[in-house]
């Protein structure tokens, strides 16, 4: 049913879109398209870092279809870059940062 939140915690950057995509309940997904998450890239901002200490990046996420608008909530103690690349989907997005900087 559209509102309740989908909690997912994911290791990697790189798999975020590909973990909301395959955790999403299928009712959810019947008013969203593949495409809207295959065309980000999400990748950790100090790859460095990243290679040294990869299990140092957890994220997690509650996503939920609130009428026509997805809400995200979403922690993270790794800073991450997200990359919108063609066919991306028209949308707006509204964030705030409880800490640190978009």
């Amino acid at each position: 049913m559209p509102g309740y939140f989908t909690k997912i915690e994911v290791a990697d950057p790189h798999l975020i879109p590909q973990s909301i995509w395959e955790n999403i309940p299928p009712n959810e997904k019947a008013l969203l398209t593949e495409r809207e998450f295959s065309s980000q890239e999400r990748a950790p901002a100090d790859r460095r870092r990243f290679r040294i200490e990869p299990e140092s990046f957890r994220t997690e996420l509650s996503v939920a279809n609130v009428g026509g608008l997805r809400a995200t909530w979403i922690f993270s103690n790794g800073a991450a870059e997200t990359t919108h690349r063609s066919p991306a989907v028209e949308s707006f997005v509204i964030g705030l940062n409880e800490r640190g900087a978009s």
